[in-house]
C-alpha cells in the first residue's frame, strides 16, 4: 500500500544543510527478480513481444514509447567474473514530496536506489547512473545495463540506478483505494478511459489536495531534483548519467539543474525537450507520423536487400502492402485472411498496421513483417495455418508472467504525457485516426485524445465530442519554467547522443533536433543505421561475445572523462549488418515450418492454458482502437491479448486445413479415418 509520511516540508535548501534520511545501504542482489526456471515450452527462446492488434482489448500504451527491453544482453551482462563478485547495495532515501518552487504540499516519499560499488575506491572514483524510460517504468531493466558496463569498465566505476518517483519502489502511483488496478476489477486491472476519472480522484486524495500544482510533485522536474539530490548525497565528484527513452527527457531536465558533480550526459533513444514553435519538440500527437518514418526506411531497405526483394519480384514490399490494404478494406471477403481480420469496428488494414508497428519495435522480430505481408497477401491454405500458428505463439509469449510488471505505473505515464508530452490544443480524435490511416505502419494513438480530455478537464475545443470527466479532479500539472527551453550544456560537461535510424519510438529526427538545440560545442551525435529503440542493446557486433557497439561507446565516454573528441568509435566498423532472413529455428517456433515464406506448417499450435479468459474481449471483434482503449500498462508490457475475433477465426480456418490434410493422409494410406467431433463451446 502506498503511504506518504506527513512530515514537515523539507525545502531543497534545507536538504543541502542536513543529511538525507537513508534506510540502507543493504547488501542485495544485482537482479531484483530471480531468473525464471528454464521454460521447456515452444516459446521459451523467443524474445519478449506483445501486441493487442488482433484483439478488442487494445492497449495503445504498450506500443507508445514502451520501455527498453534489455533481456537480449542478460547472459552477456551477468557472465563476467567482475560482475559476479561485485558488491551490490540497495537503499531507500526519504525525499520531500514537494521541492521548493514546484509545489507546497507537505510530506515525504521513499525513493529506491541500487548500486554496484567499484572494487577499489578513491576520491576520484567515477560513478555512472542509469535511468529507465516509460515514463512509469521501473529500473529493473537497467540492472542488466549497469552490470554490463560495470564489467566493461573492469569494476573501476560505481554504477547506480533508481526507480524515478511515482513508479516501482519509489511511491508507485496507483489507484489503491478504488482497486481499479486489481485483476478482479471490472476493467481487469486496466486503467481504461471509463474509469480514469475515478483513478484520478483516488490519487489526488492520496497526495492530499485537489490542486493541479500539487501534481507537480510527480513532474519530470521533481524526478530530476531527486536525481540531482541523490548524486550530491552519494558524493561522487565525477558522475556520468545515462538515460534511455523517456529517461533522456529526465536527463535533459537534470542538465538544466546544473549539478556540479556531473561531468557527462548520455542520451539514448532521444525525446527532444524543446522547439514546439518549429514542431521540433517530441510529442505523442506525432507518434504515428514518426512510426511511419521508420517504417518507410525499413521497406526501402527491403527493396535494396537481395533476399527480401526476391520475395517481391513484381511489386515491391511497399506497393504490395498498399495494394493489399486497399483490396482487403474494399472487399473484406476477398480472402479468408481478410475475412478473419475484418470486424464491425476495425478494417483489416488497421489491424495489420498496428501489428506491424509492434513488430517494427522489436529488432529480433521486425524481419517477420515482409514474411507476414507475403503470406497475408497470398493467403493459401498453408499461409492461413502459418498465420494462425504465429498468432497463437504470440499469445503464448504474452502469457508469460513477469514480476516486474507490478512495478510499472500507468498513472505516472498518463500524468507526464498529458502534462508535458502532448501538444495543446489537441488535435481531434478523427484527425489523429486519419493520420494513422494514412500511414504504411502505425499504432493508432487517437484514443489518447480521450485520455487527454478526461485528464485535463475537457476544456480543449477538440474535447467537445469526447468522454467528459466524472468529477472535478484533474491529472495535469502546470508546465514550469524548464519546459520547452533550449538547454545550455553546463560548463565543464559534455553530452553524447545515440540514435537508431530504425527506431520507430524515438526517431532519428528527434535526436537531430535535440543535438541542434543544445547550446554549446561539447556534444556528439552517433547514429546507427539499423538500430531499433535503445542502441545500447540493439547494436550487435560481428565479434563473438562482443558487447553492443553503443554500450562500448558509453564505456569509452566514461573512460575518456566525457571528451567527445577522444571517443573510441572503432566498434562502428564491426556493427552487424541488417538482415531480413529469419532463422529456421525461429520460423519453426512461430509457424511450425522452417521456411517462413513458403513452408507448409507440420502442425497446429494450441493456445496455452494461461490465456486470458474469454470475457477479456468485450465484443469478440478485432480492433486497433476504441474510445475506451486502455491507457495503461498495469497488467504488463508483455501481456498480449490475442484472444479475439482474429485468432478464433484463423484457428477455425486452420483446423479445417488440418482436417483436410488428415483426410488426404488417411486416404493415401487406406487407413480408417474418424472425423473429429466438433464442439460448440467457446475457445
Amino acid at each position: 500500500m502506498l503511504r506518504i509520511t506527513l512530515l514537515a516540508f523539507v525545502a531543497s535548501t534545507a536538504l543541502a544543510a542536513e543529511p538525507i534520511k537513508i534506510n540502507g545501504w543493504y547488501s542485495c542482489n544485482a537482479k531484483t527478480f530471480a531468473t525464471p526456471v528454464p521454460d521447456t515450452s515452444v516459446t521459451a527462446d523467443l524474445p519478449a513481444f506483445s501486441t493487442s492488434a488482433f484483439s478488442a482489448d487494445t492497449n495503445v500504451l504498450r506500443s507508445v514509447l514502451r520501455p527498453i527491453d534489455a533481456t537480449s544482453i542478460q547472459s552477456l551482462a551477468f557472465a563476467s567474473t567482475s560482475a559476479s563478485s561485485a558488491t551490490t547495495e540497495c537503499a531507500e532515501f526519504t525525499l520531500p514530496l514537494c521541492y521548493e518552487g514546484a509545489c507546497n504540499t507537505a510530506g515525504s516519499i521513499p525513493v529506491f536506489v541500487k548500486r554496484m560499488r567499484a572494487t577499489k575506491r578513491t576520491s576520484s572514483t567515477k560513478a555512472l547512473w542509469f535511468l529507465q524510460g516509460g515514463p512509469g517504468a521501473s529500473s529493473v531493466a537497467m540492472e542488466s545495463l549497469m552490470t554490463l558496463l560495470y564489467s566493461m569498465l573492469n569494476g573501476a566505476v560505481d554504477v547506480y540506478t533508481m526507480d524515478h518517483r511515482g513508479t516501482g519502489r519509489s511511491y508507485k502511483l496507483t489507484c489503491s483505494a478504488s482497486q481499479i488496478e486489481t485483476s478482479g476489477s471490472p476493467t481487469k486491472g486496466q486503467v481504461l478511459n471509463s474509469v480514469l476519472s475515478t483513478c484520478i480522484k483516488d490519487i489526488n486524495i492520496q497526495i492530499g489536495a485537489n490542486d493541479t500544482k500539487a501534481l507537480r510533485s510527480f513532474s519530470t522536474t521533481s524526478a530530476a531534483m531527486d536525481l540531482s539530490t541523490l548524486i550530491s548525497a552519494t558524493e561522487n565528484a565525477n558522475t556520468f548519467v545515462y538515460g534511455v527513452s523517456y529517461g533522456t527527457y529526465l536527463v535533459e531536465r537534470l542538465m538544466q539543474l546544473e549539478n556540479a558533480n556531473i561531468k557527462g550526459y548520455i542520451l539514448d533513444g532521444i525525446v527532444a525537450n524543446s522547439g514546439s514553435k518549429e514542431n521540433k519538440l517530441t510529442v505523442f500527437n506525432d507518434w504515428d507520423k514518426e512510426v511511419d518514418e521508420a517504417a518507410q526506411t525499413f521497406v526501402d531497405l527491403c527493396k535494396t536487400d537481395t533476399y527480401c526483394s526476391s520475395k517481391f519480384p513484381t511489386l515491391d514490399l511497399r506497393t504490395t502492402m498498399v495494394t493489399m490494404y486497399s483490396t482487403m478494406d474494399r472487399n473484406p471477403k476477398s480472402s479468408k485472411c481478410a475475412m478473419a481480420l475484418s470486424s464491425s469496428s476495425s478494417t483489416p488494414s488497421a489491424v495489420l498496421r498496428s501489428l506491424f508497428s509492434d513488430l517494427l519495435q522489436s529488432q529480433s522480430l521486425r524481419a517477420l513483417i515482409p514474411a507476414l505481408v507475403y503470406r497475408f497477401n497470398r493467403c493459401n491454405q498453408a499461409d492461413i495455418l502459418a498465420i494462425a500458428n504465429f498468432a497463437t505463439q504470440v499469445q503464448n509469449m504474452g502469457n508469460t508472467q513477469d514480476e516486474s510488471d507490478g512495478f510499472e505505473s500507468t498513472m505516472l505515464y498518463n500524468l507526464i504525457v498529458v502534462s508535458e508530452l502532448w501538444r495543446t490544443p489537441t488535435e481531434s480524435y478523427d484527425t489523429l485516426k486519419q493520420t494513422f490511416t494514412n500511414t504504411l505502419i502505425g499504432s493508432n494513438i487517437a484514443s489518447l485524445v480521450t485520455t487527454y480530455c478526461i485528464a485535463s478537464g475537457g476544456s480543449d475545443p477538440n474535447c467537445i465530442n469526447e468522454r467528459s470527466p466524472s468529477n472535478s479532479y484533474k491529472w495535469q500539472y502546470p508546465r514550469d519554467t524548464y519546459y520547452d527551453v533550449p538547454i545550455t550544456i553546463p560548463k565543464g560537461t559534455s553530452v553524447l547522443l545515440l540514435s537508431g535510424l530504425l527506431d520507430p519510438q524515438t526517431t532519428a529526427r528527434g535526436a537531430r533536433n535535440q543535438y541542434d538545440s543544445f547550446i554549446g560545442s561539447a556534444k556528439r551525435l552517433v547514429e546507427f543505421n539499423y538500430s531499433a529503440h535503445g542502441t545500447i542493446v540493439n547494436t550487435p557486433v560481428t565479434k563473438l561475445g562482443g558487447a553492443p557497439c553503443a554500450a562500448q561507446l558509453v564505456g569509452s565516454f566514461v573512460t575518456v572523462d566525457g571528451d567527445v573528441t577522444a571517443l573510441d568509435t572503432s566498434c562502428l566498423a564491426a556493427v552487424a549488418p541488417m538482415s531480413f532472413q529469419i532463422k529456421s529455428s525461429l520460423a519453426q517456433t512461430l509457424m511450425a515450418t522452417s521456411d517462413i515464406y513458403d513452408g507448409t506448417p507440420t502442425k497446429q499450435y494450441k493456445p496455452s492454458s494461461t490465456a486470458p479468459p474469454a470475457d477479456k474481449v468485450s465484443d469478440g471483434s478485432a480492433t486497433t482502437a476504441t474510445d475506451d482503449a486502455s491507457a495503461g500498462v498495469s497488467s504488463g508490457y508483455r501481456t498480449a491479448a490475442i484472444v479475439g475475433f482474429v485468432l478464433a477465426a484463423l484457428l477455425a480456418i486452420g483446423m479445417v486445413i488440418v482436417v483436410r490434410r488428415q483426410r488426404k493422409q488417411a486416404a493415401a494410406t487406406t487407413s480408417i479415418y474418424v472425423e473429429p467431433i466438433e464442439h460448440s463451446s467457446a475457445p
